[in-house]
């Protein structure tokens, strides 16, 4: 069921293009306490710039070793690089947890449950990361820490990691398993 939101006054920042990498991404991987939840229908292997250049998994891996929940809802099977560099870290800081839902699409960051990030833009070099200007895709985001839309995207991404939809879905013998 679709729950309407009533009207109000909400404060959004617009991010551009590289602004969902600068004020969307790099400051929810600096910042996040208690977790980090991306939606994302691709996922490759980011390179970051956090305490140097290097591969988003070595981040998320480092929350999660530091008590983050770290959490990747996904689409599609993530790239064998981002496979490759993501194991080594797990095992040596902290899981990150991965799921996978054919259906999924929405492409949000949300950190702590204070702040939502959310746009076109797939966790892709292209789409969020860091390349080169003539190599990122145009995109669009809203930045936002309106509670009750980050308790929105927070609802539905606990929704879907949960499986609520699966049964309804119909779609569960494409569905890969869970990495």
């Amino acid at each position: 069921p679709v729950r309407s939101m009533r009207p109000q006054r909400i404060e959004l920042e617009l991010l551009e293009d590289e602004q969902g990498y600068l004020r969307g991404l790099l400051p929810a991987l600096r910042q996040a306490k208690r977790e980090l939840w991306i939606a994302t229908s691709n996922v490759k292997d980011v390179w970051v710039e956090t305490d140097g250049w290097h591969s988003i998994t070595e981040s998320l891996s480092t929350l999660a070793g530091r008590g983050v929940d770290v959490r990747i809802l996904h689409s599609s099977t993530p790239s064998r690089r981002f496979r490759d560099r993501l194991m080594p870290h797990n095992a040596e800081h902290g899981e990150v947890k991965m799921r996978c839902c054919v259906r999924l699409h929405m492409k949000c960051v949300l950190v702590d449950g204070a702040q939502l990030y959310m746009g076109s833009a797939n966790l892709t070099g292209a789409g969020i990361g860091a390349k080169g200007e003539n190599r990122r895709n145009f995109e669009y985001g809203i930045l936002t820490r309106d509670l009750q839309l980050v308790h929105a995207a927070h609802r539905k991404f606990s929704r879907i990691w949960q499986g609520d939809y699966c049964r309804e879905c119909g779609r569960e013998d494409n569905c890969p398993s869970v990495l």
